[in-house]
């Protein structure tokens, strides 16, 4: 028996986590649970789905129709028209106050979230960042509980958190999502943020040729193996590695040091960014090579500021 695409596609959520990483955002989950399209994890995933993700059997199944693939493309594709005007509001919803409580919760400033223009959507009782492209078009609104949970405005596409002041010289950090995009401005870096450790490949690579930076520096999250062996944040960033190499003159790819999770956990044990310039210094430069390139990975004796 064929699987229906035209049926209903959803995104993931707390009570219905993606089946192939685990994530409770991005995802998409089939009905009746015989498909994932992950956003996360390639690896014995059947194709990809456009920009969406990866496509996941759980069980034996037909191959899908073409008409079927059309429709669900379809279906991931109905961008709204007020998004532009809809981060500007929840920008003026934005209670200093809370504000700064939400800075310190996160081991942030408010002024580097401020630069990536956070805000305050009340009838999610949720924190606001716009995705935009590479001219500050908005194209999606991300959402952040106060309890840290994610999710977006529908009928937006992904897209890049990029704050104000962003030097077009120099050294480009990239890291995964807006806090831990903060988190690198707070060190003192050029920094912007992809929506996923999978996603906005095409975006940045449109970026690295408008703002032509000396060196990029990807910073990808220092996670655990899955079950299948894969890490989804160190994988995502190879192949964005991948993606770029051609367009930039330097390029290297670095992870927090031994159980530091992310650069927002980096700065909050005390990083600095002499420190962090320490780790890109030392890490080798990215080549296309005929063997595989991975990431080196930190042992428990690693060091870090």
């Amino acid at each position: 028996m064929s699987h229906d695409l035209t049926a209903s596609w959803t995104r993931v959520g707390r009570d219905r986590p993606c089946l192939v990483c685990g994530r409770v955002d991005w995802c998409l989950r089939a009905s009746d649970d015989g498909a994932s399209i992950c956003a996360r994890v390639a690896a014995g995933a059947t194709r990809q789905v456009t920009a969406a993700g990866w496509l996941h059997h759980h069980r034996q199944i037909e191959a899908w129709p073409r008409s079927a693939w059309l429709s669900v493309k379809v279906s991931l594709a109905k961008p709204r028209s007020d998004l532009e005007s809809l981060a500007s509001e929840f920008r003026e919803a934005v209670d200093p106050g809370h504000l700064a409580g939400v800075a310190s919760r996160l081991g942030l400033s408010a002024s580097s979230l401020k630069r990536l223009g956070i805000g305050w959507c009340k009838q999610s009782s949720a924190w606001a960042f716009p995705m935009t492209d590479v001219t500050g078009s908005v194209r999606g609104i991300r959402l952040r509980t106060w309890k840290g949970k994610k999710f977006a405005i529908r009928g937006g596409r992904e897209g890049l958190f990029i704050p104000s002041g962003l030097e077009s010289d120099g050294t480009l950090l990239i890291a995964e999502g807006p806090t831990d995009t903060a988190a690198l401005l707070d060190l003192g870096f050029s920094a912007i943020g992809r929506p996923s450790c999978h996603g906005g490949s095409d975006l940045l690579v449109d970026l690295v040729r408008r703002y032509r930076p000396d060196e990029v520096v990807i910073v990808s999250d220092n996670d655990k193996p899955g079950p299948d062996g894969s890490r989804p944040g160190q994988d995502g960033a190879l192949a964005l590695a991948m993606r770029l190499v051609s367009y930039v003159a330097r390029l290297r790819l670095i992870t927090p040091p031994y159980q530091v999770k992310d650069a927002r956990a980096w700065l909050r044990s005390n990083a600095t960014h002499e420190s962090v310039l320490q780790v890109i210094d030392v890490a080798e430069r990215f080549r296309v090579r005929a063997h595989a390139f991975s990431i080196p990975r930190r042992t428990e004796g690693g060091t870090h500021g």
